[in-house]
């Protein structure tokens, strides 16, 4: 009788691992859309065969074990998930920061700052051809108008540039905060498996943190075998054995690095990257405002100086400032037009000055690299328009990059309802089979305990 005893112990293992094959399947399916969710299966081992005598000895199975219950997952594609990540991190960053400066710059109606400089320089060549009050009014204006949108725009690059410079420093927090969840759910993980389960809702949890903090940095993963994370950016490890380490919070776009005074840690890749190369970038856009800025006043000034106003005055500026950040008209000019030069004798009639001003619009300037003003502001425009597109054009592509390995991985590690469905009716099936085998087990029970009674 001991051998049917057995035999339904043998029966029950398989009803408990055919039971949690189910519940399992039944999570799978409650989860199909939660985000990072991976899909769970049950592994099975054969129990332990012992030896059994009748007549001979022979060895005999006693049922089925629950091994382990695991995540399906890919590391090869994981690793390939965080450098999507970061790739687009830094495309996506990059192409807002790039967007926007060609918004600042876009001239649809043909009334920003290229019109601007034309309508100075044609201003002078009005006041050469027509001199008078009238068009003295009319160089004053033109002058204000094109230093008013210099300042201008230089404003709004650089107001673009310290916005975007404050993003780093957010992105710099935001790369503690995520250190710190993996850090924590490391901790819970080591002393959920410490109980003896295996906790794969924060595994889960966990690699969902570790793909967000992908998309801000290039970073590395390395599991201990103790089943915690290292995760390190570069050179610096961000999260260790002992915990999150601290993110420095300097950098230096420059050199594309973090530091933290004593080493310096390079920035390869992610949404940090990208704002980066956007500073540098806007930082190239007001150096190159600046020279043009700088350029017309102190060219502008070298020939106005030479002129001599109704006043009998010689050796005026034009302009005041030297860059694009103060560039403004003389406030003599402002307070009397009228006094404008167009001279060297004073006469009225003398229009030298005022025709060579004029003709400084078409002449090329080696402080322009050999371009007129107008030339040289709109290579400015044309390579913010291509940083924009390149940007645009690298979003697009690791766009699709991402998409790609997202799909593979959600066919690898995501929940397929008609796999799952299947594994539902061959468990259900293999769990219906079992509970026949104890019933009829139990019947053979039954009529050996009735003939031994009888």
């Amino acid at each position: 009788m001991s051998y049917a005893f057995q035999g339904i112990s043998t029966l029950s293992s398989a009803l408990e691992a055919f039971q949690t094959q189910l519940d399992v399947t039944g999570q799978n399916i409650s989860n199909v859309n939660t985000p990072g969710y991976s899909d769970e299966q049950v592994n099975l081992s054969e129990s332990p065969t012992g030896s059994q005598t009748y007549g001979s000895t022979f060895q005999l199975g006693s049922g089925v074990n629950i091994a382990s219950v695991t995540r399906v997952r890919d590391m090869y594609l994981q690793g390939s998930s965080l450098a999507s990540n970061a790739s687009l991190g830094a495309a996506n960053s990059q192409t807002s920061a790039t967007s926007s400066a060609n918004e600042i710059v876009a001239d649809p109606n043909n009334t920003g700052l290229a019109s601007a400089i034309d309508g100075f320089y044609n201003a002078w060549q009005s006041l050469a051809a027509t001199p008078g009050t009238a068009n003295q009014q009319a160089v004053l204006q033109a002058g204000q108008t094109v230093a008013s949108d210099i300042t201008s725009t230089y404003s709004s690059i650089q107001g673009l540039q310290s916005s975007t410079s404050g993003q780093i420093s957010s992105t710099i927090q935001q790369i503690q905060s995520y250190s710190n969840q993996i850090a924590s759910l490391n901790q819970e993980i080591l002393s959920a498996q410490g109980g003896g389960s295996t906790p794969n809702s924060l595994m889960d949890q966990r690699d969902q943190v570790v793909q967000q903090l992908s998309s801000l940095a290039n970073v590395n993963v390395q599991q201990y075998g103790n089943g915690s994370y290292e995760v390190s950016m570069g050179n610096l490890q961000l999260v260790n054995q002992s915990g999150a380490q601290t993110v420095p919070t300097q950098f230096n776009t420059s050199t594309m690095s973090l530091t933290d005074g004593a080493n310096s840690y390079p920035v390869q890749s992610g949404q940090l990257s990208g704002l980066m190369t956007a500073v540098n970038q806007l930082n190239g856009y007001e150096s190159n405002l600046n020279t043009l800025a700088g350029t017309i006043s102190s060219t502008v000034n070298a020939v106005y100086a030479t002129g001599v106003n109704s006043s009998g005055t010689t050796g005026a500026n034009f302009f005041d400032g030297s860059d694009a950040s103060d560039l403004a008209v003389d406030p003599a000019i402002v307070n009397n037009p009228s006094t404008i030069a167009t001279g060297a004798s004073g006469e009225a009639a003398d229009v030298g000055v005022a025709q060579q001003l004029g003709d400084l619009g078409t002449q090329s300037q080696a402080n322009l690299g050999g371009l007129s003003p107008t030339q040289y502001y709109g290579q400015l425009v044309s390579q913010i328009g291509s940083d924009g597109q390149n940007a645009l054009n690298s979003q697009s592509t690791q766009t699709a990059l991402n998409q790609q390995i997202q799909n593979q991985i959600s066919s690898t590690s995501g929940v397929n309802l008609d796999q799952e469905m299947t594994n539902l009716l061959q468990f259900q099936r293999s769990y219906q089979a079992a509970a026949q085998a104890v019933s009829s087990m139990d019947q053979v029970v039954q009529s050996l305990l009735q003939s031994v009674s009888a």
